[in-house]
């Protein structure tokens, strides 16, 4: 692979990483960071099931909906949520084609959250119909009466949009896994796990027919996933920019979302990343200089999302329709103010700290940072949907969205289902990609060579 790595890797043989590798995979359970982060995973996801539970039960009366907020926390979670995905998708899939070697020490993390972010957020559209078990209508299909959904709501793009997602990430994800699962097949002392990891691993014996196989399928899927991430992004923001309500009906919120869900991707993995460094004693693998690439590229995207909201505002001064301007106003000082300045100081100037090098190569200041990103995106989503639903054209239909105990309650426990996929999976499989690290090791020997 080309392409050069943050910082040089300890030189150690190919044997010495698999063993690290593996055994993380394969120790038995309850060792470590396993049970305080499990338990944490478990508490946050009993509180998503109680209020999944409580919105069953009543109806979506439970949350803060009202006319005209017919759209809440439901929607801005799942924005948010499929946000992040952008990130993982841009490491594991772009610097893939590019060639850039330093992803290999973090694509398994961001395929893994790309993966469970879209899980995450498809639950959301289907939470939103307030009756869910009859999402089934919102699947392009036909019934015994000849019906077909309706292809003009937006709920049959979020079908349409969060299936194939699950079906490219998903596949990119697992196919990238292949190689490690037959590590671990050959590595696992217990037959059962021999013969799951077996399985899973579809017969593979590493010959050279493999891996040319193997390779193509992965630029291939990578060269899908891509451009595919980009689009889910721009038509959730379409949603938006075609709704006839002042502060929505702009072109701008396509790239004003893909972009501030692409930060919150990229802070995501930096906070991730430094976890494991400290979690799994992978500081040689997942290095300094790797957390210092990350945060110039959030220092870059955070210049672009500076951008395109000069540009969403520079929107509503233009046209500067009373309604507009109220809304401008509302943020700037009215009730969306603390969502709005919490949201720009913290996706955007905050972020500038990463043009002192000091800063960017302190693993903790970069996760700090990160995790002040990640909940200041979501308030800019927050005061972008709310600010225009509750403050419309006639002010006889403006009313106060206020969020209750279980729309908090429910963005809460996405975490912590979003916290137990990923705690499992990193039990189950390598953090860190075996195959591709001990590639990037013998890059380093044949350059210094």
């Amino acid at each position: 692979m080309t392409g050069t790595t943050p910082a040089p890797l300890p030189q150690r043989p190919d044997a010495a990483v698999t063993g690290e590798l593996t055994a993380l995979a394969l120790r038995p359970p309850g060792h470590g960071w396993d049970r305080p982060a499990l338990l944490l995973a478990l508490l946050l996801t009993g509180v998503f099931g109680l209020s999944v539970w409580k919105l069953l039960a009543d109806g979506v009366g439970v949350w803060g909906l009202n006319h005209p907020n017919v759209w809440g926390f439901d929607i801005v979670n799942y924005v948010w949520w499929i946000g992040l995905g952008n990130a993982g998708a841009i490491i594991s899939g772009l610097l893939l084609l590019l060639g850039h070697g330093w992803r290999n020490a973090l694509n398994r993390l961001a395929e893994a959250m790309t993966l469970f972010s879209a899980a995450v957020a498809g639950l959301f559209p289907i939470l939103h119909l307030g009756r869910p078990w009859l999402f089934w209508w919102t699947i392009p299909h036909e019934n015994a009466l000849g019906l077909w959904p309706n292809f003009r709501s937006p709920l049959i793009w979020d079908a349409f949009a969060v299936m194939t997602y699950l079906g490219v990430v998903g596949l990119f994800w697992y196919v990238g896994l292949i190689p490690d699962l037959a590590t671990l097949r050959d590595r696992a002392a217990h037959p059962v796990w021999r013969r799951v990891y077996g399985i899973a691993a579809l017969g593979w014996r590493g010959c050279g027919s493999h891996w040319a196989r193997w390779r193509l399928a992965y630029r291939t899927i990578a060269a899908v996933s891509v451009p595919y991430v980009v689009l889910i992004h721009t038509g959730v923001g379409l949603l938006y920019a075609g709704a006839p309500l002042p502060g929505w009906h702009s072109t701008v919120f396509p790239p004003l979302l893909m972009i501030g869900g692409t930060l919150a991707g990229f802070a995501t993995i930096a906070l991730l990343s430094a976890a494991l460094r400290r979690g799994f004693g992978l500081a040689d693998l997942i290095t300094a200089g790797h957390l210092d690439l990350l945060a110039k590229i959030m220092l870059a995207t955070a210049l672009l999302y500076l951008y395109v909201h000069i540009a969403e505002i520079w929107t509503l001064l233009y046209r500067a329709t009373p309604a507009e301007l109220h809304i401008l106003r509302d943020r700037v000082s009215g009730p969306f103010a603390p969502y709005a300045w919490a949201g720009w100081i913290g996706s955007i100037a905050v972020p500038q700290f990463f043009w002192l090098p000091a800063v960017r190569r302190r693993p903790w200041a970069v996760a700090l940072i990160s995790a002040v990103i990640m909940p200041a995106v979501w308030a800019s989503h927050y005061m972008l949907q709310m600010g225009p639903l509750s403050r419309g054209i006639f002010p006889a239909m403006w009313q106060p969205y206020l969020p209750t105990v279980w729309d908090w309650g429910v963005f809460a426990g996405s975490i912590g289902l979003f916290l137990l996929l990923l705690v499992l999976f990193l039990r189950a499989v390598p953090a860190v990609s075996i195959f591709e690290v001990k590639e990037a090791l013998r890059d380093e020997r044949e350059a210094s060579a």
